[in-house]
């Protein structure tokens, strides 16, 4: 049975997968970060905007307002940075991990990849690590030289050691279901980096097979 950290889990095997695949991966996470960036850039410096500031924040809240509980952006950026943020997938198998209920024969035409951190919890993280402690205001999203050198940080010093956060497991759809696996960000990152919701959910972690 697998226990404690994902990234000691995985870091041998996506070591391997980052030496192999370095370049693809900083150019793929650069340019999903450039995309979320310059999103903020837009919205502080678009013309097509109305000047007039209850206008504009009006408009653009159609995009980033939070609607019951969530925002169309909250929604693009799950996509953006937490399924595509990498060039492909870290698979159960490159990170060896299945569960036990998985790797029975029985269950070979019910399975499903889950991404492990969850792909909102995943594009959350993302988000405030790309701010480094700074307020979202537009004052940081029209310094185009902050922007860029977060980019070029992210992708040159952060990444490397963050694959973990794209990992997968592979497990049954009776484990994936949302009665039985929590989900979206309820349970906060460090404690899925440690898969207490595995552990929550019964779900027993074990080498692929």
């Amino acid at each position: 049975m697998k226990k404690g950290d994902l990234k000691k889990i995985t870091k041998k095997s996506l070591k391997e997968y980052w030496e192999a695949n370095h370049e693809v991966l900083k150019y793929n996470f650069g340019l999903r970060l450039h995309q979320y960036a310059y999103e903020k850039y837009f919205d502080c410096t678009s013309e097509i905007l109305p000047l007039n500031e209850d206008d504009r924040l009006a408009i653009i809240n159609t995009y980033r307002g939070i609607n019951r509980t969530s925002s169309r952006a909250k929604r693009f950026h799950r996509i953006l940075l937490g399924y595509y943020g990498i060039a492909g997938s870290i698979t159960p198998k490159r990170c060896n991990m299945s569960s036990k209920e998985a790797n029975s024969p029985k269950n070979k035409d019910n399975r499903v990849n889950d991404h492990v951190i969850g792909v909102t919890t995943c594009s959350e993280y993302i988000k405030k690590t790309f701010l480094n402690g700074k307020r979202s205001n537009e004052n940081t999203w029209k310094d185009e030289d902050w922007i860029k050198a977060r980019i070029n940080e992210l992708c040159n010093n952060w990444l490397e050691n963050n694959l973990w956060l794209w990992a997968e497991c592979r497990i049954t759809k009776k484990e994936h279901t949302a009665e039985r696996l929590q989900r979206g960000t309820e349970l906060k990152i460090k404690a899925k980096r440690k898969l207490e919701h595995y552990v929550n959910a019964g779900i027993i972690i074990s080498d692929y097979q």
